[in-house]
């Protein structure tokens, strides 16, 4: 709400009042790196995967610092809906030199939506 003033002759003075309406968008929680990595090590990333950020070596799924630019290339995705995308369907895509069926089928139901884009975030934080 504005009010607004209007000067008027010195006998008397006219107050006028308006409402004006206002849009607030509310922005989505975003995405904490530093929360995603500890997700990646609580959700067992780390025994497959390696990925220098966490500090991992895991050799049974792709090397991470490597492997999801060139991926998601082939892919044709950007590279976050990309990395989201293997986690939540990890059949969609198979890295060449992997077998299709290893990496656990459950994050999709297992991670909260926060959760999921705290880890996407932290896995695409050095790219």
């Amino acid at each position: 709400m504005r009010t607004v003033t209007i000067a008027a002759p010195a006998t008397s003075t006219t107050v006028a009042t308006t409402s004006v309406a206002t849009t607030t968008k509310t922005k989505p929680a975003s995405s904490n790196s530093a929360k995603g990595k500890s997700v990646f090590l609580a959700s067992a990333c780390a025994s497959c995967h390696t990925f220098k950020l966490a500090g991992t070596s895991g050799t049974i799924g792709p090397d991470l610092d490597t492997k999801p630019e060139a991926d998601a290339k082939r892919a044709r995705m950007s590279l976050a809906a990309f990395v989201r995308e293997s986690i939540v369907k990890p059949n969609a895509y198979i890295s060449p030199g992997y077998p299709s069926g290893v990496m656990p089928q459950t994050f999709a139901t297992q991670l909260s939506k926060k959760q999921l884009a705290d880890l996407v975030a932290f896995l695409t934080s050095s790219k």
